[in-house]
């Protein structure tokens, strides 16, 4: 199985442990994570500008969704924003 993998923000730079140990469950699964280039999931933004918020989220959707892949994320704040994003979308 592949999923587009989108880490958020912080994980790759604060959280490196935790990156290691869901990259390492995703592999023991046999779940290969694709690496696209995604910009911010939106959430920082959700705050001061509903639209900025959910267009930052869809272009990442659209991204997952033209590589035919499903994306997955370790981060509770960008999951919430992607599923915030598929509402409003």
């Amino acid at each position: 199985m592949k999923l587009a993998y989108f880490p958020g923000c912080k994980i790759s730079f604060y959280l490196n442990d935790y990156d290691l140990s869901f990259r390492a469950v995703m592999a023991a699964l046999d779940v290969e994570l694709v690496a696209l280039p995604f910009n911010c999931c939106g959430y920082p933004a959700r705050g001061e500008s509903l639209e900025i918020s959910i267009l930052s989220s869809v272009k990442n959707l659209a991204l997952a969704r033209a590589q035919n892949l499903d994306i997955i994320t370790p981060c509770k704040c960008c999951f919430g924003q992607f599923r915030h994003a598929e509402h409003w979308y």
